[in-house]
């Protein structure tokens, strides 16, 4: 299986007041003829595909950036895995999930691979089984960015020093593993 890794894309992001989504689209461009000539099967996007201070209208215009440009990569069988970072909205990333969850359910009780052609989109801490062409398989264990607000749920959670925090912060990611 042939996998690319990237992390970082911040979709829809600004230097200063500058908008630069030109000039990643372009990178995401480069990222898809690379998908295609060395006809990888996997791609990750290890946390921050979007910028957390980004509008509902620049999400969209992000979304319909990813559309256009790795849609013939997700057609050809090819498989999106993303992981929520520090800088995605929490919230927008979520409903992206949920949504992805509802137009192609998949059951957790049901062993094997999981389908390719698609966009996964870890939010929680999450194991994925993936298939390529050839019949061989590989697990990923994708362990979204830590922050107390996706894990700490509870708001009358109190820690007293850091230490506390990141312990408090490992138990609540292990119990929240998702299997899809």
């Amino acid at each position: 299986m042939r996998i690319l890794h990237t992390s970082d894309w911040h979709l829809n992001d600004k230097l200063g007041r500058i908008p630069r989504q030109g000039d990643i689209v372009k990178r995401l461009e480069e990222i898809a003829n690379y998908l295609d000539e060395h006809r990888v099967n996997v791609m990750v996007v290890a946390g921050d595909l979007f910028s957390q201070y980004n509008r509902l209208e620049e999400l969209k215009s992000a979304v319909e950036n990813m559309n256009e440009v790795f849609k013939p990569f997700l057609l050809g069988g090819g498989t999106i895995v993303t992981i929520s970072g520090n800088h995605d909205n929490e919230a927008f990333f979520n409903l992206m999930s949920l949504t992805l969850d509802l137009a192609v359910p998949i059951d957790p009780n049901k062993p094997g691979a999981r389908p390719r052609g698609r966009l996964y989109l870890a939010a929680r801490p999450t194991y994925l089984l993936l298939e390529d062409n050839a019949g061989q398989q590989v697990q990923f264990v994708l362990m979204p960015y830590p922050t107390s607000s996706r894990y700490l749920k509870d708001e009358k959670t109190k820690y007293s020093s850091m230490d506390e925090k990141n312990s408090l912060l490992h138990q609540a990611m292990l119990q929240n593993f998702v299997i899809y």
